[in-house]
């Protein structure tokens, strides 16, 4: 009888807590562990950074163990608008996001469109700089809420008076702003002969830029904090080896949360791309670990096949929510594409001529 009344009050205490965690989460962004796999996500300088053309999407299922899942969808697209390699470039982009949390069925979703600018100051350093714009909606679901007051002994009974006041809750509607710098350093060659290869991005972003209510009460004033991100990562060949290192630092400050994550893949290409086109890569191994400050560690493994990358992570718990998650947190898995613009392409042949590099 104790372990019974002990299961059941375990059970209680995570519904309660995953549901005031979704009511009051609205003042805060949802996040992902695979951040480097969406880059417009973190920061809209990064449209048409790397690649013509560039298409992602991830999914996220969090705290399973526990009550109704956290889920998480997200897409973007994003690329050049015009290329030149001897000067600056204009990036697009198009991503949105949508997420459901927990048994209270707080529901978020996103949609923004970007633009960004490249300068390109010499052959190994470039800037550039984005604009985001943000249509937002978010809502949430009271008849999934269950309270002390409608429980009788041990039995649930939703007819109840709950004695809460929420009849006031509201779905809401707005618009915001973000921005973010983004400096690359690229230096040397990939090929295995050499692999001296360098990247380094560094950038900074800002998201809610404009002030916001997002209170799901009517007539109630609960501000939607700016986020702030700064990241570093690399790309280090290990010269004369087929493997590299990525080490990454991401950080990011939303009112009084705070998050940091850092740590490193190690990449492994068994063979050279193709050297006729330059477009061809080779299928390409990467597994690393990341930590998320005091919530965290986190298992990540990657595939390149071509221009296709798949990506799959694990979050074990080392929280204080551990005794109710028992260390299981969240999965990832997302999907890549990173290619050629055809339209780029052709436009590039018709000024350089098809026996031109470029």
């Amino acid at each position: 009888m104790k372990f019974m009344k002990a299961m059941h009050f375990k059970k209680l205490k995570g519904i309660v807590i995953f549901s005031f965690l979704s009511l009051f989460c609205n003042a805060q962004d949802i996040h992902f562990s695979q951040f480097f796999a969406m880059p417009i996500f973190v920061n809209p300088a990064n449209a048409g950074v790397e690649h013509d053309l560039d298409i992602g999407v991830i999914h996220r299922t969090q705290w399973k163990a526990v009550a109704q899942p956290f889920t998480s969808y997200g897409v973007s697209i994003s690329g050049k608008a015009s290329n030149n390699k001897k000067k600056n470039s204009l990036g697009l982009g198009l991503d949105s996001y949508y997420d459901k949390s927990g048994d209270a069925s707080f529901v978020s979703l996103q949609a923004g469109i970007t633009l960004a600018y490249k300068i390109k100051i010499n052959d190994q350093n470039s800037i550039s700089s984005g604009i985001k714009i943000n249509y937002n909606q978010r809502s949430i679901n009271n008849t999934n809420f269950q309270w002390g007051e409608q429980y009788y002994g041990k039995s649930y009974n939703s007819t109840l008076p709950s004695g809460e006041q929420i009849i006031n809750l509201q779905s809401i509607h707005f618009v915001d702003v973000a921005g973010g710098f983004n400096y690359r350093y690229k230096k040397g060659d990939k090929n295995i002969s050499s692999n001296d290869f360098r990247i380094f991005d560094i950038g900074v972003s800002g998201f809610h830029i404009n002030s916001t209510n997002v209170a799901l009460y009517k007539e109630a004033s609960n501000g939607l904090g700016t986020r702030g991100v700064f990241y570093c990562q690399a790309h280090l060949g290990l010269r004369n080896t087929n493997m590299s290192l990525l080490p990454k630092v991401f950080y990011q400050i939303q009112g009084t949360h705070q998050e940091l994550v850092l740590g490193m893949l190690a990449s492994l290409k068994p063979k050279n791309e193709s050297t006729v086109t330059g477009f061809v890569v080779s299928n390409v191994f990467n597994i690393g670990v990341l930590y998320r400050g005091k919530d965290a560690f986190i298992g990540v493994v990657q595939y390149e096949m071509k221009n296709y990358v798949i990506g799959l992570s694990y979050d074990i718990n080392v929280s204080k929510m551990t005794s109710t998650t028992t260390g299981r947190g969240a999965y990832e898995i997302t999907l890549r594409y990173v290619g050629v613009n055809e339209y780029l392409r052709r436009s590039l042949h018709r000024k350089y001529g098809p026996n031109k590099t470029f």
